[in-house]
C-alpha cells in the first residue's frame, strides 16, 4: 500500500520536472501513472476479497478494464493526450470493485478491527475520491469548461482540491493509526 504513495510522489515529481526542463506536455507521465495506479488498486481489491464468486467478478472486471486501457492507449497519442474518458471509466470500475469489497467485508464473520486493517482506510479514501470525482471529472479535465463561468470553475476546482486533501488525510490517518503486524 505504501507503493501507491511512493508511486504518486515519483509521478508528480517527474511530471513537474518534465515541464520545468522545457517540455510543454507531461500527459505520458500521468497516463503511465494512472495505468499503474489502477492496476495496483484493482490487484489490492482482488487480494482482499475472500468470496470466490466476488473474487472472480472483481478479477474479470479488472482484467477487462486494464485491457481496455491498453487498447485505448494503442489507438491514442498517449504522449500528448491524457486519456481522461478512459480513466473516468476506470474510476467507475474502481468504485464498483470497492463495493464488492464492502459487500465481502460486511458478509464476513471476521471481527471489524480498524487498527489492524490498513486496507479499510486505503479503500475508504479511494471510494470517497472515486464517488465524488466521477461527477466532477468532466469539469476537472476541461471537457465542459467553455460552458461554465469562472466562478463555477473556481468553485469546482476548490471542491476537487478539498476532496484530494480529505482523501490524503484519511490515508495519513490510516498509516499512522493502524498497528503494524509483524
Amino acid at each position: 500500500m505504501a507503493l501507491i504513495l511512493v508511486l504518486t510522489v515519483i509521478a508528480e515529481t517527474a511530471a513537474r520536472w518534465y515541464i520545468a526542463v522545457g517540455h510543454n506536455n507531461n500527459h505520458w507521465i500521468y497516463n503511465l501513472y494512472a495505468f499503474v495506479l489502477y492496476a495496483l488498486l484493482y490487484k489490492m481489491v482482488f487480494d482482499h476479497i475472500t468470496n470466490s464468486t466476488r473474487k472472480k467478478i472483481v478479477g474479470i472486471l479488472s482484467i477487462l478494464m486494464l485491457i481496455t486501457i491498453l487498447i485505448r492507449a494503442a489507438t491514442t497519442a498517449v504522449i500528448t493526450t491524457f486519456m481522461a474518458h478512459t480513466y473516468n471509466i476506470s474510476a467507475i470500475v474502481l468504485v464498483v470493485l470497492l463495493m464488492y469489497y464492502a459487500i465481502d467485508r460486511l458478509k464476513s464473520n471476521d471481527r471489524f478491527e480498524p487498527r489492524k486493517n490498513l486496507e479499510i482506510y486505503v479503500f475508504g479514501a479511494y471510494m470517497l475520491f472515486g464517488v465524488s470525482f466521477i461527477p466532477l471529472a468532466p469539469l476537472v479535465f476541461g471537457i465542459w469548461l467553455e460552458e461554465l463561468s469562472l466562478t463555477a470553475i473556481s468553485t469546482l476546482s476548490t471542491i476537487h482540491g478539498l476532496i484530494v486533501i480529505l482523501m490524503n488525510l484519511i490515508l495519513i490517518y490510516g498509516f499512522l493509526w493502524v498497528k503494524v503486524q509483524h
